[in-house]
């Protein structure tokens, strides 16, 4: 696995994984957020393959191995996020402040692009999963770091839970903690 910016464990590990971190600005967004998406991949047991450095990005092969076989058994990611998003922290909501939706869901901030003409990132992400723990669906949750005229008005690295069941979420830019609840309506 390359580049593994955050691990957490809930019943089966899931990793957030940057795969290239540098990137040409002046590539279509299609290609680049093939190519170079910041990814979740679920560890099951020891001694998986994740493409590494034959893949670098979900199925796109890296130009460097791009004529060397790759192993058969490789585990593609189950998620894959916008290019240079920068997915940092993450963490499996296991309280019960928000609604039934976000049991088990991972919760994962995106600190932002820092070297893409049109920048990306600056929130905090839901993945849904499925009852088998694979992972669904994938929506932004909280957002509002990354203005109008793509200007960082903050920049997320970290989730936690809290006690109550609220999350706590990190912010280098500002060096602020926000704490985002549900109260119900």
């Amino acid at each position: 696995m390359s580049n593994a910016e955050a691990l957490s464990d809930h019943g089966s590990s899931m990793r957030v994984v940057q795969q290239s971190s540098l990137i040409l600005s002046r590539l279509p967004p299609q290609i680049t957020t093939q190519l170079f998406a910041c990814a979740f991949n679920r560890a099951v047991k020891a001694g998986q393959h994740f493409g590494f450095p034959f893949y670098g990005g979900g199925k796109a092969r890296t130009e460097e191995y791009k004529s060397a076989t790759a192993p058969a058994d490789v585990v593609f990611p189950q998620v894959e996020m916008a290019a240079h998003a920068a997915d940092l922290g993450m963490t499996f909501y296991t309280g019960s402040k928000f609604p039934k939706k976000y049991q088990n869901a991972i919760f994962s901030a995106q600190h932002g692009s820092w070297n893409r003409t049109t920048p990306v990132g600056a929130r905090v992400m839901v993945t849904y999963l499925k009852e088998d723990g694979t992972a669904d669906k994938t929506e932004p949750f909280a957002e509002g770091w990354l203005n109008a005229d793509e200007e960082y008005l903050g920049r997320p690295v970290d989730v936690a839970q809290l006690r109550d069941g609220s999350l706590l979420v990190s912010d280098d830019l500002s060096g602020a903690l926000y704490r985002i609840w549900y109260e119900g309506r």
